[in-house]
């Protein structure tokens, strides 16, 4: 399991480039908030430009260009987009540092919590198995994160036969897609979906020997 603090149920780090300024988003008990994009390398050199929420006294760090590591949880904001409502996916920042170099990005994520819906199983054009999930993450105050994730292969078939408000424990990764979305008058809309790859789900036997 990744090495964490604290225990947490929800926990993400990675390190990456800063890929534009940042921008205000809003303020919250009297504290503003920023958000960035930061792009992660993956190791097939393709990139996913991640979201990112920070309070304003780490705003400083961040210069566009730059090299630099975040601790924090991910969070989920319910936002009018044009015409439909969309859940967005963000990375909410504990801590930044200064990351040495950008060329093997790390983007490790750990999540325990309950699936909420029932998972979507398919087969991709190319054969491959895919199940899609929704992840209940409680944190403190009564609040809940509803994280989507995408599981593939043989945790595609372990994840399908889950049941809703089953427990349920991950590690995997935060990615970036772009899709096209068909609209109601048949106009076609680029979109980008952000999601947790998973890159393994864990039992109760794995748990009880890694944990």
């Amino acid at each position: 399991m990744i090495e964490q603090e604290n225990g947490e149920n929800n926990y993400i780090q990675i390190t990456g480039e800063v890929g534009q300024e940042i921008r205000y988003s809003h303020t919250s008990f009297g504290e503003r908030f920023f958000e960035v994009e930061v792009i992660v390398k993956r190791l097939s050199d393709a990139v996913d430009k991640v979201l990112v929420t920070l309070p304003e006294r780490y705003c400083s760090q961040l210069k566009a260009g730059s090299c630099i590591g975040i601790r924090g949880q991910l969070r989920t904001y319910s936002k009018d987009v044009g015409d439909h409502r969309q859940v967005l996916l963000r990375i909410f920042v504990r801590e930044v540092w200064d990351a040495q170099a950008c060329a093997e990005g790390i983007n490790q994520v750990e999540l325990i919590g309950f699936l909420c819906k029932e998972p979507i199983y398919r087969r991709t054009p190319l054969n491959r198995e895919i199940t899609d999930l929704i992840v209940a993450v409680n944190r403190p105050y009564g609040k809940t994160d509803y994280i989507p994730c995408i599981c593939w292969g043989k945790d595609a078939r372990e994840a399908a036969g889950k049941q809703v408000g089953e427990p349920i424990h991950i590690l995997g990764r935060m990615q970036s897609r772009k899709y096209v979305k068909l609209l109601p008058m048949g106009e076609q809309e680029e979109r980008v979906a952000y999601e947790i790859s998973v890159m393994r789900l864990l039992s109760n036997y794995e748990k009880m020997i890694l944990g």
